[in-house]
């Protein structure tokens, strides 16, 4: 079976030969260590939505959506120390984070959520405009 097949089979619950095999991709960090052991990066696209040969994953297609609000909001940085980082980010959601291990803007580990934007009606009514659906900045051209 092609991936097609596969995916298409899966959506009908027909027998397939195996599961589509998607990933998200890997971590900057699993990245930088792949490549200091000896990794050549020509052997990988690194573009895991196209899918990856060489480690066996799967294509798919994909209409661009963003469904995040609309506007984003300002980041905000409210405490800072030389291990960790408090900050409300772009959409409204107060966290703490390590710095240690950070390679670019991937963090070695998950941030502690210490809050969310919406604590009552009045918060959602307010944020739920940044929602607007048919937004045209949400949808790729055509």
């Amino acid at each position: 079976m092609d991936y097609l097949e596969r995916f298409l089979g899966v959506m009908e619950y027909q027998p397939v030969d195996q599961v589509p095999n998607w990933e998200a991709g890997v971590w900057a960090q699993t990245k930088d260590n792949w490549l200091a052991e000896g990794l050549d990066p020509s052997l990988l696209n690194w573009d895991w939505f196209k899918g990856e040969p060489n480690l066996g994953f799967d294509p798919r297609e994909y209409i661009h959506y963003n469904p995040s609000m609309l506007p984003l909001l300002e980041e905000v940085v409210l405490e800072e120390d030389e291990r960790t980082i408090t900050f409300r980010d772009s959409i409204g959601r107060l966290r703490k984070a390590l710095k240690e291990g950070s390679v670019g803007t991937n963090r070695m580990s998950m941030d502690t959520y210490i809050s969310f934007p919406v604590r009552n009606m009045a918060d959602w009514k307010e944020l739920k405009k940044r929602y607007h659906p048919t937004a045209m900045e949400r949808y790729e051209p055509y």
